[in-house]
């Protein structure tokens, strides 16, 4: 929360689309519903998103983010995407997600997310004690993510 707070609390803008993307992450996983719609482009905002955003990020418990790639969102930049691949689980069910997101700068207002397409949310295959960490971090399971 260190990095994304100053965003979250509004003391700053996101600078990137990739440093809105991280803050939403944080955001989702921390319940700021209102910054999430906030930072949601207003001709995408349904009349449920506010719900459905405290909905989901109440049942998830948010384990990691993995950014994929980018194309432009950096600072002088209309438009962006981010490519990220998202770990959580829902009742003890791990789950990943993989989602090709689209920014767009508003000069006013920064960086807003605007739309995304997404794979089906799939559950990991089961992983072992001693098995390498499926976040990558290099360390086993049992001293990772399975603490």
């Amino acid at each position: 929360m260190e990095c994304c707070g100053r965003y979250i609390r509004g003391g700053e803008k996101a600078p990137t689309a990739e440093a809105l993307m991280r803050s939403r992450y944080s955001a989702y996983a921390r319940e700021e519903v209102d910054y999430l719609v906030d930072t949601q482009a207003p001709e995408s905002r349904k009349p449920s998103l506010e719900r459905e955003i405290l909905r989901f990020s109440q049942a998830a418990d948010f384990e990691g983010l993995t950014i994929e790639r980018t194309e432009a969102g950096q600072p002088g930049d209309a438009k962006g995407m981010v490519e990220f691949t998202a770990n959580y689980r829902v009742d003890g069910k791990r789950h990943i997600m993989r989602e090709r997101s689209n920014f767009r700068f508003d000069d006013d207002a920064g960086w807003y997310y605007v739309n995304g397409s997404s794979a089906p949310t799939r559950s990991a295959k089961k992983v072992g004690r001693n098995d390498p960490c499926p976040c990558e971090s290099g360390k086993k399971y049992k001293k990772c993510c399975g603490r």
